[in-house]
């Protein structure tokens, strides 16, 4: 087995390397209410009290984001290598070592990127935390420190993660039927659950609780999580909501150039579609531009200035952002991977590489631009119910805020994407297409 093991992560590397850069990226997010509570325990005035409030709020943001991000990408690692997966379980390989295969490589791949991030982080942090305190009254005296203690405790949280996520992946593979192999599939057909709907039924449900909350008191920190949560509802529910969406506003691609109508085609009718790009634009995007929108109105209502809460949102929501971010990016990537043959077949019906090079960034850039239009429209639809929840029209935030987090998305997904591709594109088509 351990020679299984060995074979498939070289063989495997790119979906392997990009496994590990995510679990790098979380523990290096973590790293920073690590940092926030370390600091915190060092400072034993009201500074402590304050930053120990600042890394609860932190601490709960980057968990979620860790464990929703971390189960997409491990999942990912299944989907998009289903049919030679599946090919062990033609040849004689029982359910439980497939399972135990998948679980030992998700697992020693999430402690190896979990390590590098920690060390990462013990390097960062300090000056990111250092960033976000300041003007802030009181703590900008803080000087935030870490040493190993903080960079162990980042590691073993997301190991603590992914220990879940390495037991449901390989569960997952454990389930795929050798048919998979003979019908050269990437994934298995998906499955509708009723988690995602009742992930964002449940959030819009407390989101209601929070606006209907402004009538009766004095606006509070609910302003600040309306427009995240809003965005986390919209990612939950994208299958049902994001979709059709999708398919409305890039019609008109259709009538552009080949390269156009292809990408928008893989995008919106390509065979078992994953949402995991777009899922994850949405948090993306969705956490700074809310949480900035809720900083400006809560500032406008208490008769302050919103122009030094930039520092502090990137504090509260910028680890959680760059997972979200990083995720997008490795979930692009993995789907351009998986679609290497429909790339070659495109290939050998005529189109050149700048065709099928510009197919696949249009592909992703739709992603990108559905994700960024349904958090616009959140952002909307949170400041109208707050307004009429007030009595008076709310701040909000300026269109710069969401150009900004929607170009950054762009080019790390469409960059990913493109990447990928172009590496493809070397390979000669007989090859891609031959049967392995």
């Amino acid at each position: 087995m351990l020679r299984l093991i060995c074979a498939d992560l070289r063989d495997a590397r790119f979906v392997w390397l990009a496994a590990f850069a995510v679990a790098a990226v979380a523990a290096v997010a973590v790293s920073v209410p690590a940092v926030l509570l370390a600091s915190a325990e060092r400072s034993p005035d009201r500074g402590g009290l304050a930053l120990f409030s600042l890394a609860g709020f932190t601490v709960a943001l980057t968990a979620v984001a860790a464990l929703a991000v971390l189960t997409t990408v491990l999942r990912l690692t299944v989907t998009v290598r289903a049919a030679a997966i599946s090919l062990w379980a033609a040849i004689g390989l029982s359910p439980a070592a497939v399972r135990a295969v998948i679980a030992t490589e998700v697992l020693a791949v999430s402690v190896l990127g979990a390590v590098a991030g920690a060390l990462v982080g013990v390097v960062v942090a300090p000056g990111f935390v250092a960033y976000g305190l300041t003007g802030t009254v009181g703590l900008t005296p803080v000087e935030p420190r870490a040493d190993a203690v903080t960079a162990g405790w980042s590691a073993l949280a997301v190991v603590l993660i992914c220990v879940p996520c390495a037991i449901a992946a390989g569960r997952r593979a454990a389930r795929l039927s050798p048919l998979i192999a003979i019908r050269r599939d990437t994934e298995p057909p998906p499955r509708a659950g009723w988690r995602r709907p009742a992930t964002a039924l449940a959030l819009v449900a407390l989101v209601a609780s929070m606006i209907a909350a402004l009538r009766d008191r004095q606006a509070g920190s609910q302003l600040l999580l309306i427009g995240p949560l809003l965005a986390g509802a919209v990612a939950a529910a994208g299958p049902v909501i994001v979709a059709p969406f999708e398919r409305a506003w890039s019609r008109p691609l259709t009538r552009w150039t080949a390269a156009a109508a292809l990408g928008r085609a893989s995008a919106v009718f390509g065979p078992r579609r994953d949402d995991a790009t777009v899922s994850a634009a949405v948090v993306a995007i969705g956490l700074p531009t809310g949480l900035l929108a809720g900083a400006h109105t809560l500032s406008a209502l208490s008769g302050g200035s919103a122009a030094g809460t930039a520092p502090a949102v990137a504090l509260l929501v910028g680890g959680p952002t760059v997972l979200a971010a990083a995720a997008a990016a490795v979930a692009a990537a993995m789907g351009a991977a998986a679609r290497g043959r429909e790339q070659a077949a495109v290939r050998a019906a005529g189109a050149d590489e700048r065709t099928t090079l510009a197919a696949a960034a249009i592909e992703t850039a739709v992603h990108g631009v559905t994700a960024a239009a349904a958090v616009g429209l959140v952002l909307v639809v949170a400041a109208v119910a707050e307004s009429v929840a007030l009595g008076s029209a709310v701040a909000g935030v300026g269109p710069a805020a969401l150009v900004v987090a929607t170009g950054g998305v762009l080019i790390a997904t469409v960059g990913a994407s493109a990447l990928v591709v172009r590496r493809g594109i070397r390979r000669p088509v007989p090859d891609v297409l031959a049967v392995r």
